[in-house]
């Protein structure tokens, strides 16, 4: 009897987008990630007073070119491209605000419609290696609310609204989880969310005003995990720390084994 194959993510991505003698590295599917919606704008925009142009921000599109990128560095043009018309936005800033308001609003929906999309690529475990690209993107669009207050008024919403919301999202998935899991991905999770500036911020004013306990949460959980993770270490050096010149002759099956620190330490 002739076993079958099992169908995995990577075969079908090989055989569907023709990569199997391909080089470059293929690309991250992104299929499990939630789109809020797929808006679009297109704004009549103007950097100078002698140029003129059409700029479209289109969710959908940027979707559907992640996916259907043959490749990583494919993916990595997407992103940089839909970055380079979110920092556009902000030097025709001026433009914008005398379009008509209907216009103005949907640019504003799909702005935190953005946001909310681009800082789930960013903490989703598949885009690890492409946040360096993603966090510059989640920066941009963290001053939209000072570059259009008026927005923010008139709407009655923010982009800071939109990260509060995102975060605490995250968060909530994350403190709910046994701690018998593995944390090691949710760690490197909440180390990408250090390193995103705006929210850490935006956390601590969550924790300082609004006296929420998500910090204080956030800061146990990873005491206890990191206190988990680091046992072995502890544990093997632990039974090294002796006396110079003493030595056990007996077989302890409880002792910490050197692979086990390796697997910790890293």
């Amino acid at each position: 009897m002739v076993r079958k194959k099992r169908k995995t993510t990577v075969n079908y991505l090989v055989k569907t987008r023709g990569l199997a003698s391909s080089s470059l590295p293929l690309p991250v599917d992104i299929r499990d990630i939630d789109l809020p919606t797929a808006g679009s704008v297109r704004l009549a925009v103007s950097t100078t007073p002698d140029t003129a142009a059409n700029l479209e921000l289109n969710l959908e599109e940027l979707y559907g070119n992640l996916v259907q990128a043959p490749d990583t560095y494919a993916q990595l043009k997407v992103l940089q491209l839909f970055r380079s018309h979110l920092k556009l936005v902000i030097t025709a800033a001026a433009t914008i605000q005398t379009l008509p308001d209907l216009t103005q609003t949907t640019f504003w929906q799909v702005a935190q419609d953005s946001c909310r999309f681009i800082f789930r690529l960013y903490l989703h475990p598949s885009m690890k290696a492409m946040r360096k690209t993603i966090l510059p993107i989640l920066d941009s669009l963290s001053l939209y609310d000072a570059t259009f207050p008026a927005l923010v008024a008139s709407t009655g919403s923010s982009i800071g609204d939109i990260i509060v919301s995102e975060v605490t999202r995250f968060l909530d998935v994350v403190l709910a989880q046994s701690s018998d899991l593995d944390a090691t991905i949710p760690l490197d999770q909440i180390l990408a969310l250090c390193e995103y500036s705006t929210a850490t911020e935006l956390l601590w004013v969550l924790h300082h005003t609004l006296k929420s306990t998500y910090l204080v949460q956030l800061v146990e959980y990873c005491n206890d995990q990191l206190r988990l993770i680091a046992a072995p270490i502890v544990s093997y050096h632990g039974q090294h720390d002796v006396a110079a010149g003493a030595s056990s002759t007996d077989n302890d099956d409880d002792d910490t084994q050197p692979s086990e620190v390796v697997v910790a330490s890293e």
